[in-house]
């Protein structure tokens, strides 16, 4: 059987407000730093699982609209369904809370899934419990049915990682961090496998 994983990282480096706020040495980090890392890295892994095909959504550095990656990912879906036992779409975020302007307390990780699909619940459920075991320092957030694009419109069954906040100082300091980005990464990968019935 073969499989195809699609990768959004999301938001591109030019996005408005999609950042830290200010550290105390006066640095911050784009959201998009850590979406990419985390999307590479989960290519990285499975690049030994040749039944395993992966496609990035917006490999731009610039952000891609919402809707241009929505397109773009049903049409790669309708040309190769024909060819892939499953397709899934795993979209990685970093969340966020309040202004941005300042650090707060919310915190944790979750993964999201569109309401009325059960499928794609399924498929968080998975990827979730997966995630958390990785990245233990994550506060759990569980999973949520979220009525985001990105999920609705694919043709494909999908699921989104809001990964900690970067609005909370902890949260965010971990984000900076390869270990927690390789963590997440790992977590995502096994929890694919055990959704395709893949021995690791």
């Amino acid at each position: 059987m073969r499989y195809l994983v699609f990768l959004d990282a999301g938001h591109g480096l030019d996005t408005p407000g999609k950042r830290t706020p200010l550290f105390e040495d006066g640095s911050f980090m784009r959201e998009n730093e850590f979406n990419r890392y985390v999307v590479r890295k989960i290519d990285s892994l499975l690049e030994k699982y040749e039944n395993i095909d992966v496609y990035f959504v917006s490999p731009e550095k610039r952000d891609v609209m919402l809707e241009q990656r929505v397109n773009r990912v049903n049409e790669i879906y309708e040309r190769y369904q024909d060819i892939y036992q499953k397709s899934v779409l795993i979209s990685i975020h970093a969340n966020a809370y309040g202004d941005g302007k300042s650090f707060n307390s919310a915190s944790g990780t979750s993964t999201h899934y569109y309401p009325t699909n059960m499928n794609d619940k399924e498929f968080a459920e998975i990827i979730h419990r997966n995630l958390i075991e990785s990245t233990s320092s994550s506060k759990d957030r569980g999973i949520a049915g979220s009525d985001f694009q990105i999920l609705r419109e694919v043709k494909m069954t999908a699921a989104l990682c809001e990964n900690l906040f970067m609005t909370n100082l902890g949260d965010a300091k971990l984000l900076l961090t390869n270990e927690f980005r390789d963590n997440t990464a790992k977590g995502i990968v096994r929890g694919l496998l055990e959704y395709f019935k893949i021995v690791p």
